[in-house]
This record gives structure tokens, sequence and C-alpha cells, in this order.
């Protein structure tokens, strides 16, 4: 079977940048590529809701609700259209679908059915030492992912202009997985790059011809990386143009990518927000 990937699709620069990644995975491998643009209508309800009347009635939060939701789909029906005119020039195939509720909790469904996910990210501007606590978002919905979903996640927030060489698996001294290493030798196989394991001082000498893969595990119901740092942190502090995140319970239940042997997962989303 051919490999799938799930595009997690929205208006920015870096899903433009996710996009063309997609694609040029697509054509190396001869992949199917889903596109999700999911409408954020949780976090726009818990903005405007006003359950139970007081000094204003409910009827004015719910008509600014559904005006909203009006507008979101506006804007999600040409984004798509926008996108299927750009999929449209590659030789790819391609679906596209467009849900509601919440983004990080929908990527998670359909990412049980597809290979890998890809993602653009955004990092915030503000300096997150000081941030309000009390902040209405919370993560931004890469970061979400890091934690939640149980399919590879390839984070992208810079252009990648050709395709790697070379597929780093980060390990230590304390964590070494020979089903991680399987994993990403049958992924490699698939680019025409070879895999090799490395540990944490031989990254910085890394180049932007080899992805990185980054091993996740949940510890006490938190997901973290092998470094031992949650894995929206690292999402939060990216620096290369593209990383991806390799979930454990992924790799057990995968004997080689390539035979897109998959098992569904199921979750719970301990995030409320973008």
């Amino acid at each position: 079977m051919k490999p799938r990937l799930l595009l997690a699709l929205s208006g920015t620069k870096q899903s433009l940048y996710a996009s063309e990644l997609a694609f040029k995975l697509a054509v190396k491998t001869e992949a199917s590529v889903t596109a999700q643009h999911v409408i954020d209508t949780f976090t726009s309800w818990e903005f405007l809701k006003n359950d139970q009347p007081g000094l204003l009635k409910s009827d004015m939060y719910n008509q600014a609700y559904l005006n909203l939701k009006k507008s979101q789909k506006e804007i999600a029906d040409e984004l798509i259209a926008t996108w299927q005119s750009f999929a449209d020039r590659q030789e790819v195939e391609y679906k596209c679908f467009i849900d509601e509720g919440n983004p990080v909790k929908e990527i998670c469904k359909r990412a049980r059915k597809n290979d890998i996910v890809i993602v653009g990210h955004r990092q915030r501007l503000y300096d997150t030492n000081n941030e309000d606590p009390w902040h209405g978002v919370k993560y931004t919905v890469a970061e979400g992912l890091a934690h939640d979903c149980t399919t590879p996640v390839l984070i992208v927030q810079k252009p990648v202009l050709q395709l790697w060489k070379k597929v780093v698996m980060l390990e230590t001294q304390d964590y070494k997985n020979e089903k991680f290493l399987e994993a990403c030798q049958g992924m490699s196989a698939i680019l025409g790059a070879k895999t090799v394991t490395k540990e944490l001082e031989d990254i910085s000498r890394n180049d932007n011809r080899a992805l990185l893969v980054i091993p996740t595990r949940m510890v006490d119901s938190k997901r973290v990386s092998v470094l031992g740092e949650p894995a929206e942190l690292l999402v939060r502090r990216l620096s290369l143009p593209a990383i991806l995140l390799w979930p454990e319970e992924s790799a057990y239940s995968i004997e080689k990518i390539d035979n897109n042997i998959t098992q569904e997962v199921n979750y719970e989303s301990s995030y409320s927000s973008r």
C-alpha cells in the first residue's frame, strides 16, 4: 500500500510550507495526501457562550457565535478552493475535508488512518516566560498534536527546499529503542535516505539535509521527548525548519512505515484550546 499523509491545513505561510513539503514527499513516495481544515468552533464557543441568562439573555451571544461560525465556514471554503487549485498542479492523489470542533482532537481522529501528520507551526511572538497564565489560547495546534497525537507528526515552520539525505534519530544514554530504529529505516528507504542515530551533543552539527526524528513517550499522562522535557515545549523552542516527532505507541504498532500497518489508539485530549 502507498503511504498516507495527513496535512493539517490552515491559511498561514507555515501551512503553505507544510503543503509544499507534503507534495514533495507525495511525489517521492507515491503517497496520497489528505488535506484537513478544522473550523475551530470549540474555542469560538468557549469565548462567546453564555449558558445561563444574567444581565443579558443568551440570544445575543448565540447569534454572535452563529455569525462567527458562518464567517469561519466562508474562510474554510476559500482556503480549500485555493489549496485545491495548488494541488491540481501537482501530480499527486489527494482529497480534502472540512471538520468542525477542537482542531487537535479532530486532527488526531483522522490521523489514526494515516502514516504521518504534517502540520505548519507558527511560533508565538511574545515571551512565553512572561506569558499571562490566564491567556485563553494556551497552545498552538502543533504543540497540541505534539502531546496528543499517536501518529508521527512532521512539524514544519520554515521552507524545506529539498528532501533529506539522512534521517537522524535522537537517542540518549538511557533510551535506545530498536523499534524506533526499524521504523525510521523503513521511512528512510522510501525517501532514498539513510538512517543514523545520534546523541544530543551531535545534533548541533546536523544540517538541513537531515531530518531530525525525536522519539516521544507517555510518562504519568504527560508526553515527553527522550530528553525528558514535555513534547510541546520542544515544539515551542523549535529552530530547525522541520522535525519529526515519533510517538512510542506508533513505533510499536507498525512493523515498517511502507507496509502501512497501523493501529487505532483511543485517547482523551488534554488540550482544550489552540
